[in-house]
């Protein structure tokens, strides 16, 4: 199977019910994200984005549901919103995630407990808004989960505005899209190919995933033999989620040596014990 790769538009825009603003860019293309107020979607720290059937667009469910359930594991997806340089309102590309997993939950087929092992772990490990809808209504949600991109440190400008319309700008063409980019709709299949040699070595955003007083940490878990941490993690499951969360994020994302540096491991049997 062709991966593939779905132009989604994301953010505030000057729409009803999507702030009534969209967000500035500078003018070497550096910007801030601005989502539309109170749904800060995608969560580009926990590289999620989510989505659900309560949408409705003329009265009907949102379109873009059908197109999201489509991407499979290794497939695009490329966000773009409206920002505005010097007055002037046009289209950007400001991030994009490659497909890890797909939570899909609008009409989840699964036995009772299965269902209440899925939510248990979209709760485990992320944030997204959409948790709490899944939480309270088990059904209609989708989250996807990406392993690698995320917010663009400078956007790439796609398009401009023609009139009412934002319309793909020429140049661009060669992503197989050449139609309007005004509303979110269903997204836009493009060609994954040619997006990923536009977006591969560009720099993104960096956000914290923990806090200052952190990293030292980890200096001192890259120091530690795997076998060390899986019996840390044991001894402290019951007592703090978000040192759980932690330490599973550093689990994931260190590479470990093997020295068995016994003061610091007891530094931080101290610190969580």
């Amino acid at each position: 199977m062709k991966p593939k790769a779905l132009l989604l538009r994301i953010g505030a825009d000057t729409g009803e019910g999507s702030g009534g603003f969209v967000g500035t860019i500078s003018e070497d293309n550096s910007f801030k994200w601005t989502p539309m107020p109170g749904h800060d979607d995608p969560l580009w720290k926990e590289l999620t984005y989510g989505d659900n059937v309560s949408r409705k667009e003329n009265n009907r469910p949102a379109p873009k549901i059908s197109q999201l359930q489509k991407l499979n594991k290794g497939d695009l997806i490329v966000f773009y919103a409206a920002l505005r340089k010097k007055g002037v309102n046009a289209i950007y590309i400001i991030g994009y995630y490659v497909i890890k997993k797909i939570y899909d939950l609008i009409e989840p087929n699964l036995p009772h407990e299965k269902l209440n092992e899925v939510i248990k772990e979209i709760n485990q490990k992320y944030k997204n808004p959409h948790v709490k809808f899944i939480n309270k209504l088990r059904k209609g949600n989708l989250i996807i989960i990406g392993e690698a991109g995320g917010l663009l440190k400078k956007g790439i400008k796609i398009g401009s505005k023609i009139g009412s319309k934002y319309r793909m700008d020429p140049e661009f063409y060669f992503l197989n899209y050449y139609g309007d980019l005004t509303r979110a709709g269903s997204g836009h299949i493009i060609s994954f190919k040619n997006v990923w040699n536009l977006l591969k070595g560009k720099e993104l955003q960096k956000f914290k995933k923990i806090d200052s007083s952190e990293f030292e940490w980890v200096r001192i878990w890259k120091s530690l033999p795997k076998e060390d941490i899986l019996e840390i993690i044991d001894n402290i499951k019951k007592k703090n989620l978000e040192v759980i969360d932690f330490i599973e994020f550093l689990t994931r994302n260190i590479c470990f040596d093997d020295k068995n540096i016994k003061i610091e491991l007891e530094l931080i049997k101290s610190k969580i014990g």
